[in-house]
């Protein structure tokens, strides 16, 4: 009697652990895409931002995924350019988790001279470790302001990506870098799985390669009043 007594008791408590676990799984799984989705594919940006049109957005007509983020840089625009320009492996890297997407070089913490011509047509290699041929091409530049990159991939699943990195000035000293990505894979059912998987990949990614991005370009940016008072220091003293 006792023994049946303790199986029962036994089986009451797992189906009470299972009936706990499913109920968490469920609020999970309810969560992710109302509160934990979202902030991995607006990171940082204003709603305004994240509704706004930017360059590139023609470029994927049935987009299964956009991701906005944004990050504001304490430097002007001017001073941002260059950081953007010279991206790419076996360039000047993508400042995120070299190992991940660089081959383990580590991306430059300078400005490189021979990185600073892009033009429309060029390619970016993903990543210098892999033999994926699915090159990031330059689609279109606007000097000083956007530079949009564009994949595109055929075969049993085809599909087309936009990468936007966009200059926003706020004033001569704080910008806002704002980055869209937009994806549309075929067939859609398998689309939609991979960028499932994908999001909270990405999202790890492209949080660190803005906050280096931000890292690098205010270390080397010296504020106009710091620039105006060591001209004005210059001036005095060969006077």
């Amino acid at each position: 009697m006792s023994t049946a007594l303790a199986q029962e008791k036994e089986s009451g408590g797992s189906t009470t652990v299972r009936m706990i676990g499913l109920a968490a799984a469920t609020v999970a799984a309810a969560a992710y895409p109302l509160f934990i989705r979202r902030g991995q594919v607006r990171w940082g940006a204003t709603e305004d931002e994240v509704r706004g049109t930017l360059p590139g957005d023609d470029l994927v007509k049935e987009s299964l995924c956009n991701m906005t983020r944004a990050i504001t840089i304490n430097a002007p625009a001017a001073e941002i350019w260059p950081w953007l320009v010279q991206m790419g492996s076996e360039r000047a890297g993508w400042y995120s988790y070299d190992r991940l997407d660089n081959g383990g070089k580590p991306s430059a913490d300078r400005i490189i001279p021979d990185f600073q011509h892009l033009k429309v047509g060029d390619s970016l290699v993903p990543n210098s470790n892999t033999s994926d041929v699915s090159y990031w091409v330059v689609e279109r530049i606007d000097p000083g302001r956007s530079i949009v990159l564009m994949t595109r991939v055929n075969g049993s699943i085809s599909g087309e990506s936009s990468w936007a990195f966009v200059l926003e000035p706020l004033d001569n000293e704080h910008t806002r870098l704002i980055e869209r990505s937009r994806s549309d894979f075929r067939p859609h059912l398998v689309g939609k799985s991979m960028m499932a998987l994908f999001e909270p990949i990405d999202f790890f990614m492209m949080r660190r390669h803005l906050l280096n991005l931000k890292e690098l370009v205010e270390r080397h940016h010296e504020p106009s009043a710091f620039r105006l008072e060591i001209e004005q220091s210059e001036i005095a003293s060969r006077a």
